[in-house]
């Protein structure tokens, strides 16, 4: 968007996946001495990780392993949700390799977790997990001269994708010429209560809610009692 106007873009899917580091936590269960938990944090919320690679240090092992997050319902309360499996093993003597997760969806949130069953064996050692995401680009048109800034709006599941004319010739936009933009900073466009609630989940949200309910209702108690009565 520029001096509100809608600019028309084309969306470039690149054979491109670049990687990001991931620290992991342990996220074990005491309840569940037989299962081992790594939670992983994304850089924010939503990253579109496809892939997740690791090393192990153990050097036998036959792991199911699955990866999942958690996401809150409408109502705010929170479940797993599956976002891939795979089965890893290693022998010894094995040329020292890396272990990769698929993911068949792409996160929600900021936290996953991979975590497998153990059985009677000792837990296994992973380390150097890295994340890989593939690389999109956006591409559109615009005066070299112009000073107006470019305005990227995005997080709206509900918004429809824009069908442009441009991409009849989406061929001849993708071998021309480029020039690279940097992005500034992010900024929340949402309103003060949205994001609020956003940072409330499960009763909290509900007692939120309540209390607003219960401000409204005092507020329009107040206004009908200075309303002159009628003669």
């Amino acid at each position: 968007m520029t001096q509100d106007r809608q600019l028309p873009f084309l969306l470039e899917h690149t054979s491109i996946s670049r990687s990001l580091p991931l620290t992991p936590t342990s996220a074990n269960d005491p309840k569940k001495p037989r299962l081992s938990r790594w939670s992983l944090k994304l850089p924010q919320a939503g990253v579109p990780i496809a892939r997740i690679i690791c090393a192990a240090r153990s050097a036998l092992f036959q792991r199911e392993m699955r990866l999942w997050e958690e996401v809150a319902d409408e109502r705010g309360d929170t479940f797993p949700r599956e976002l891939g499996r795979g089965t890893w093993k290693k022998v010894p003597g094995e040329t020292t390799r890396e272990f990769a997760i698929q993911l068949d969806v792409a996160p929600k949130s900021g936290t996953l977790f991979l975590e497998t069953e153990n059985g009677d064996n000792p837990p296994i050692d992973l380390h150097d997990f890295n994340g890989y995401y593939p690389v999109t680009r956006l591409i559109f048109k615009a005066a070299s001269d112009s000073t107006q800034p470019i305005w990227i709006y995005y997080g709206n599941p509900e918004a429809a994708s824009p069908r442009y004319d441009v991409t009849l010739i989406a061929d001849q936009l993708l071998r021309a010429e480029r020039a690279s933009t940097t992005l500034g900073a992010q900024e929340n466009m949402g309103s003060k209560t949205e994001r609020i609630t956003q940072t409330l989940s499960g009763s909290a949200r509900y007692i939120f809610w309540g209390v607003l309910g219960v401000v409204v209702v005092a507020l329009l108690l107040l206004i009908s009692r200075l309303l002159p009565k009628a003669q």
